[in-house]
């Protein structure tokens, strides 16, 4: 079983039961799903396809999970940016920099928080 189907079978099974914990946030199961199936269809929305690769950007949140999900069930292929290992004075065209030797890019940050919460590296 495949992360995906994890995602939509405890959606199914668990629906109303606690997914995640995080700083006083609880998020169910089904809102999981939920939230990672409208990021599937806000990255479709920007022309990104099955393959296409997105750049995650985050701490530790439940966006970085939302955005891991997104590209299981999606057909996307995720690379992880590590917040932890820019330079001291790394600005925004370093990330775009990195982003671009993943062949896409950059379109946000993970942790702002907009409801969808994942960069995505696209067309």
């Amino acid at each position: 079983m495949i992360l995906g189907q994890i995602i939509e079978r405890n959606a199914l099974c668990y629906r109303n039961h606690p997914a995640i914990l995080f700083e006083g946030r609880t998020i169910t199961y089904g809102e999981f799903a939920s939230r990672v199936r409208r990021l599937i269809h806000a990255l479709v929305a920007r022309g990104l396809g099955r393959q296409d690769r997105i750049a995650i950007l985050a701490q530790n949140c439940p966006e970085y999970l939302e955005a891991q999900g997104a590209a299981a069930l999606g057909g996307f292929i995720a690379a992880g940016l590590n917040y932890r290992l820019s330079a001291p004075g790394a600005n925004a065209d370093d990330l775009h920099r990195r982003a671009a030797r993943l062949g896409r890019k950059l379109r946000g940050d993970a942790c702002r928080r907009t409801g969808l919460g994942a960069a995505a590296a696209g067309a």
